[in-house]
């Protein structure tokens, strides 16, 4: 439950650090800290049921895609 609530103020937070306040390094650290937030779920939930543990692995590529496209602008902007 702690997860969900994360991840949606992660999502509307994120956004808002990347579009409303223009701060791609910021938006970077947010989305980093929900990688890491979902890689610990996947870690605790493979304990209990594999199946769930590798039901988010798209999840986990896409946020990893998300962080490399982020990184990428920062980068090249900053």
């Amino acid at each position: 439950m702690l997860h969900l609530l994360y991840n949606s103020s992660s999502i509307f937070g994120g956004a808002s650090f990347f579009f409303k306040l223009q701060s791609p390094f910021f938006a970077l650290i947010e989305i980093l800290l929900m990688l890491l937030a979902i890689l610990l779920t996947i870690f605790h939930f493979s304990k209990i049921s594999k199946t769930a543990g590798w039901l988010l692995v798209p999840y986990v590529l896409w946020v990893s895609f998300a962080s490399f496209l982020n990184y990428t602008l920062w980068s090249l902007n900053y």
